[in-house]
């Protein structure tokens, strides 16, 4: 506490000394630190103007929707997963705990290689993310590893399909559209 006390009082003691100008009997702020004042006063706002700006123009857009949908479903699937691992390995059960081990590291595999973001730019890229409407997420941990995303689309029933592959270079997402 007392190193702070003098470390605060001694540089109140010698910034006068750089920063004013005691000579004429008037307090004036030295040229160049006034100039660095200016300067970082002008970044400052150039930042909030800036910051206000993406703020303006990133209007929630579909895809927010998509991708939280995607998100919130794997949660709630990994959550389930871990609820299962946690059954005891008795007969039965024993084949299912370790698939569901599998389960669990396939899917922080997911969403360690941001899959949800790659499986919005399928729909960005192959739809109009504007018309997309009433978005249901289906999350498949028992058996096989994926994500299905059903949607209405110019009133006809999409479903986007995503296969869990052992490398985020290999993703196979595939569509099919319904009448």
């Amino acid at each position: 506490m007392k190193k702070c006390l003098l470390t605060i009082i001694s540089c109140a003691a010698v910034l006068p000394l750089f920063a004013f100008d005691f000579n004429e009997g008037n307090i004036k702020i030295d040229a160049n630190i006034k100039a660095g004042i200016n300067a970082q006063i002008a970044q400052s706002i150039n930042n909030a103007v800036k910051e206000n700006v993406q703020n303006k123009t990133q209007v929630q857009m579909p895809d927010n929707k998509i991708i939280s949908a995607i998100k919130e479903e794997m949660k709630f699937a990994l959550k389930n997963i871990n609820r299962n691992v946690k059954l005891r390995k008795k007969f039965p059960n024993r084949k299912f705990v370790e698939e569901q081990k599998i389960q669990k590291q396939r899917y922080t595999n997911m969403d360690k290689w941001n899959i949800p973001s790659k499986i919005y730019t399928y729909i960005e890229n192959n739809f109009d993310v504007r018309k997309v409407e009433y978005i249901n997420v289906i999350c498949k941990y028992v058996n096989e590893t994926g994500i299905d995303i059903r949607f209405s689309y110019e009133k006809q029933g999409v479903r986007v399909s995503y296969t869990y592959t052992d490398s985020p270079q290999n993703i196979l997402i595939t569509h099919k559209v319904f009448k």
